[in-house]
Formats: structure tokens, sequence, C-alpha cells
């Protein structure tokens, strides 16, 4: 991230945007501890209570797991999981945020489609095969 891009946005979702860039570069893995609130407050030069708001709102969507007397850690971060907080973000929408976020669901939902379908391997394509012939049996109205 380059530190002399202009500031936008509040002092917390800086602190949101610093941390998913530290996940993206690989500087956090799936599963490692978070450093202390108040080390990582520190190393990215904020107050304590952003870094708090800012990590309540990484647990929230699914992004940092909190765990009782261990420490806050870097989820899995299983597409499933995520996309299921995307779902209740689309529930709660209205207006032109509705249309927005269905924007972004056709073009995220396209490209996990594309991804999976070169991706697949033999045996998993034959279980696909098996639960769509076993969903078209359901639909002949014999």
């Amino acid at each position: 991230m380059d530190e002399t891009a202009p500031q936008k946005g509040t002092v917390t979702q800086r602190a949101i945007e610093r941390i998913k860039a530290m996940i993206a570069e690989g500087r956090l893995e799936p599963g490692q501890r978070l450093p202390t609130e108040r080390d990582l407050a520190a190393q990215l030069g904020i107050s304590r209570s952003s870094m708090r708001e800012a990590i309540r709102a990484l647990t929230v969507l699914g992004v940092l797991e909190a765990r009782h007397g261990s420490g806050i850690y870097v989820t899995q971060l299983e597409a499933g999981d995520l996309l299921e907080t995307f779902g209740v973000v689309a529930d709660l929408s209205r207006g032109p945020r509705l249309v927005e976020l269905l924007e972004v669901r056709r073009i995220l939902e396209s490209t996990a489609t594309a991804l999976a379908a070169a991706r697949i391997t033999p045996d998993r394509l034959a279980e696909v095969e098996k639960h769509l012939t076993a969903m078209n049996a359901t639909d002949d109205p014999e």
C-alpha cells in the first residue's frame, strides 16, 4: 500500500483497508493470530479505539475471528462464509444500493462459476452430474 497516497475515509476505514492489505500481501495468513490490539494500533499509527472498531467490523464481515481468551485470528477466508455476509448485506439494502450489490453479485458469481468450471476434477464433475440428474428427475411431472 502506498504510504504517500492521500488519506481517504475515516481512521477506522483506513485501518480496515490496511489490515485487508496485510492479508492480501501475505503478511497475515489465514489461521494466523493478529498482533495485540495495542501493537497493531501502534504499527498502523492509530488509536486503540479506532483499531478496535476496525477489528469489530472485519469480525462481522467474517474476515477475522475473535477466540475468547486466545486473541483475534484471520479466518480461513472460505468463499461460502464471506458470501453469506454479502447475502445479509443484500437483504438489508434498498434502492440504488441494492442495484449496486446485485451488479457486484452478478460479476462475482459468473467469475466464481468460470473458476469452478476450470478447476473441477473428474470426480467432482461426476458428482455434479449426479445431482443435476436427481434435480431433473424431481422436475418431471410423471
